[in-house]
């Protein structure tokens, strides 16, 4: 291939890489939507490593109703997801925005399966070829609804740290009105390095 063919495959890539974070930060809006439901419980860690390969993300989500299996979509056919981060800072919203899409392919294996006799979607991208989520579980009842989400490397974007209480997360997806939210009005640990925060409902 000559050089200038390899460049125009390059300048392709690029820009092929470029519009799906794009169409990540488009699930995300530039505030918090109000009416998304909230957790009973609920608990958010984001460790800045000593390398952005060694940041981390987890999140858990709980709430006993309110959710049905219908109220996720499909995404293993159409329905894509983001995790999306703010805080009360000046600075650009969301902080970070971090998409699971829809019929996506993972290395050699489909990102999305569903489990658990149709009440369970997980997202399993361990090797980060999508993006910088590792996994998102999306249960619906019986048994409550749980939400889980896990991330890690450079691709994740963790912002700078401390973050500016309140800090919120909100998951949204493509397809349907349903939004879920946790809201973390102080913190266990909040400085240069990690941000950890455990909640309840009163």
């Amino acid at each position: 291939m000559s050089s200038y063919l390899r460049s125009v495959a390059a300048g392709v890539a690029a820009w092929l890489a470029c519009g799906s974070v794009s169409a990540a930060s488009t699930l995300c809006p530039p505030t918090p939507s109000p009416g998304c439901r909230a957790a009973a419980s609920t608990k958010l860690k984001l460790t800045r490593g000593t390398t952005t390969a060694r940041d981390k993300l987890r999140w858990g989500w709980r709430n006993s109703t309110g959710t049905t299996f219908a109220d996720f979509g499909d995404p293993t056919i159409g329905t894509s997801y983001a995790f999306c981060l703010y805080d009360a800072s000046g600075a650009a919203q969301p902080l970070l925005a971090a998409e699971a899409p829809a019929d996506s392919t993972c290395a050699v294996e489909e990102c999305w399966e569903v489990y658990a006799a149709n009440t369970v979607y997980l997202y399993v991208d361990g090797r980060h070829v999508v993006g910088g989520l590792a996994l998102l579980k999306l249960k619906s009842p019986p048994g409550g609804t749980n939400l889980q989400a896990t991330g890690s490397g450079a691709l994740l974007g963790l912002p700078p740290f401390p973050l500016t209480p309140p800090v919120r997360v909100q998951l949204h997806n493509s397809d349907t009105a349903t939004c879920w939210e946790a809201s973390y009005e102080s913190a266990t640990r909040n400085d240069g390095r990690l941000f950890k925060a455990d909640t309840s409902a009163r």
